[in-house]
């Protein structure tokens, strides 16, 4: 099975590092397979806003 890669957007929130936890880390005991983050930015999730998916803004 090939790996999705998987981007995160807003760093400053625990939520990042536990999602890349259980992506990355086989040893975690909730681990999650079939994707991995390869890639984050930085900015704060205050920014989702300027996000949109199809028609409809977050």
């Amino acid at each position: 099975m090939e790996l999705l890669n998987i981007g995160i957007v807003g760093t400053d929130s625990s939520h990042s590092v536990a999602f890349t936890r259980l992506l990355n880390d086989p040893s975690d005991a909730n681990h999650i397979t079939g994707g991995k983050v390869v890639a984050a930015f930085l900015g704060g999730s205050g920014i989702l806003h300027l996000v949109q998916i199809g028609s409809r803004a977050l």
